[in-house]
């Protein structure tokens, strides 16, 4: 019981660190998008 806890648990975490990672390639690429935006606005 306690094993099938902590396989859960660790993909959770996985899951959690894909989602962040995801994330912060989100926010870059929106932010190289708008420099790219303000600078041939």
């Amino acid at each position: 019981m306690a094993s099938q806890l902590e396989g859960m648990l660790r993909r959770l975490g996985y899951a959690a660190d894909a989602i962040k990672s995801t994330a912060y390639m989100c926010f870059l690429i929106c932010k190289l998008d708008l420099a790219r935006k303000s600078q041939f606005g």
